[in-house]
């Protein structure tokens, strides 16, 4: 009989002792990304409150204007980058190498 080389018939049997590592690090690197993004948005959200309540006077109000433009923009970071950041690796993790066709977006 001939086989068919193109064709492999491999079966894995995976039990919840069998994790690979690369999954619990990706799993891990997910958790410190979440942590960031939220530290990063409330950390940000205190400097522009106090930077606003803040009554400015002189030279340091135009150092204010700059800090919490500074936060702002950190803060839209944390908001929009970090899960953008999160979703690249996942997409990474599945190997798609078209992200555009998973969303069928043409």
């Amino acid at each position: 009989m001939v086989e068919n080389l193109n064709e492999t018939n491999i079966t894995t049997n995976i039990t919840s002792n069998d994790i690979p590592a690369s999954y619990v690090i990706f799993l891990v690197n997910m958790v410190i990304c979440v942590l960031m993004g939220i530290g990063t948005v409330l950390g940000n959200l205190i400097v522009i409150v106090t930077v606003t309540r803040k009554k400015s006077s002189g030279i340091f109000r135009y150092v204010n204007e700059v800090v919490r433009n500074l936060a702002i923009t950190d803060a839209l970071f944390g908001l929009v980058g970090v899960p953008l950041t999160m979703v690249y690796w996942y997409w990474g993790k599945l190997q798609v190498s078209n992200p555009a066709g998973v969303l069928n977006i043409k």
